[in-house]
């Protein structure tokens, strides 16, 4: 008898350590999948944001919030080069935006890939590249994304795929809710 209770309590016992790596591996995967966040408040921090995404990975999982206005006038500025996560302007601006370097896939976000979003943001400037001029847009370059309630102010000129908010929307992006005040040539 003392036999059998000793099997049960170590049955039970394997049953709930099972549970217990099960669980603690669900919490992890759980943490994985909650997006990193990341607050802008200043030029600096944007053009630091915008470097960062030189790296394509960078912004997977990643929630940017702008918390003030951005004024790029007078920084180098081409872009931000890929982006895939989530970006909420909260109805801020970012305002001086002025790109004149040569190339293709031009505007505030160079590429926005099929995962990526981009809500409530205005911005203002003039995307005008020099070069080849392919893919020329206010808000972006190439969207395969979701630009949702954005407006570009300002002056956007290109050569083959050029918008107000974005230069090329692929099949996988959305534009919604968006508005142009300015000229697109």
């Amino acid at each position: 008898m003392a036999k059998r209770i000793v099997c049960i309590l170590l049955s039970l016992l394997l049953v709930i350590s099972f549970s217990v790596v099960a669980a603690a591996e669900e919490q992890t995967e759980a943490a994985k999948n909650q997006p990193r966040l990341l607050y802008i408040a200043t030029a600096e921090q944007f053009l630091e944001f915008a470097e960062n995404c030189r790296l394509d990975t960078y912004s997977r999982n990643l929630q940017v919030t702008l918390t003030n206005n951005i004024d790029l006038t007078g920084y180098d500025f081409g872009g931000v080069p890929t982006f895939s996560g989530i970006f909420l302007g909260r109805g801020h601006t970012v305002s001086g935006l002025n790109i004149h370097s040569d190339g293709s896939y031009m505007g505030l976000f160079r590429y926005l890939t099929a995962s990526a979003v981009v809500k409530e943001l205005h911005v203002e400037g003039t995307v005008t590249p020099a070069g080849s001029r392919a893919y020329v847009g206010g808000i972006a370059g190439e969207n395969a994304g979701r630009i949702e309630d954005c407006s570009f102010s300002g002056a956007v000129e290109g050569g083959d795929y050029t918008g107000g908010i974005a230069g090329s929307n692929t099949v996988t992006g959305i534009v919604s809710g968006c508005a142009v005040d300015g000229t697109v040539n």
